[in-house]
């Protein structure tokens, strides 16, 4: 279980102290709540658009922690959207217990507050990338967004252990985050943007979720790009932008 959990969670810990960089304007916050008598400190950025038309609750991969994710998210600004990015428990400054069942707690929550705090009205769009794709997945099955965006998602984890490690049999990884299952009861409009050039999660493994799209052209290939600069490629920005018109 414990080499599960590090093989899939790769979080990096930020200073209390630690002052996020970017360079556009940002906001960040921190919300406390109790799931179960389980305690967690949940911290996140506010990226503040010019003029923001809606905005993009943003769910980051595996690796490090916000400040790493920022450039990511930050895309998003382009069309006149505030970003909001939060660190999953045990990532950057957010404290708390990691497990499945409860991370998806945590997102719902973390996601119901803020719009709560920012009062926001206008449309929200999901976005998940890499390990955020499940987590996005699911919690478009209860918020209802206008539109959700997955970018370098999986099947399910078992499905990309198998392909990737050999060492796990399925029915022994205790992490499912099962894309395919969550995508049925989306009732938005979701697209799938990809690599064709990614290693750590191939573009072959994304494609089995196409059956669950409503249609396949929502499904985008990015030229060249594997998964770490993906959202530096001018079609992945150019295909953000349209998304989010």
């Amino acid at each position: 279980m414990l080499l599960q959990k590090a093989i899939i969670f790769r979080s990096k810990r930020l200073p209390k102290n630690h002052v996020f960089k970017c360079e556009h304007p940002l906001t960040e916050f921190f919300l406390d709540f109790t799931i179960r008598d389980e305690k967690f400190l949940i911290n996140a950025v506010h990226l503040q658009a010019k003029s923001s038309k809606g905005l993009v609750f943003f769910l980051h991969g595996t690796l490090n922690h916000i400040q790493y994710h920022l450039p990511k998210a930050a895309v998003f600004l382009q069309n006149n959207l505030d970003v909001v990015i939060m660190d999953y428990p045990t990532y950057g400054k957010s404290k708390g217990k990691l497990t499945e069942d409860l991370l998806h707690e945590v997102v719902e929550i973390t996601f119901n507050k803020t719009i709560e705090k920012l009062n926001h009205t206008k449309d929200v769009y999901l976005v998940g990338r890499s390990l955020g794709t499940a987590l996005a997945s699911n919690l478009a099955t209860k918020v209802h967004p206008k539109k959700l965006i997955l970018i370098s998602p999986y099947y399910s984890m078992p499905d990309l252990f198998n392909h990737k490690i050999k060492l796990f049999p399925f029915k022994k990884l205790k992490f499912k985050f099962e894309n395919y299952t969550y995508l049925p009861r989306v009732n938005c409009d979701t697209y799938i943007l990809h690599g064709d050039k990614d290693k750590l999660i191939p573009i072959e493994l994304a494609q089995k979720l196409i059956p669950h799209l409503k249609s396949s052209q929502h499904f985008i290939v990015i030229p060249d790009a594997d998964h770490f600069n993906v959202h530096e490629k001018p079609i992945y920005k150019e295909m953000v932008s349209r998304l989010t018109d």
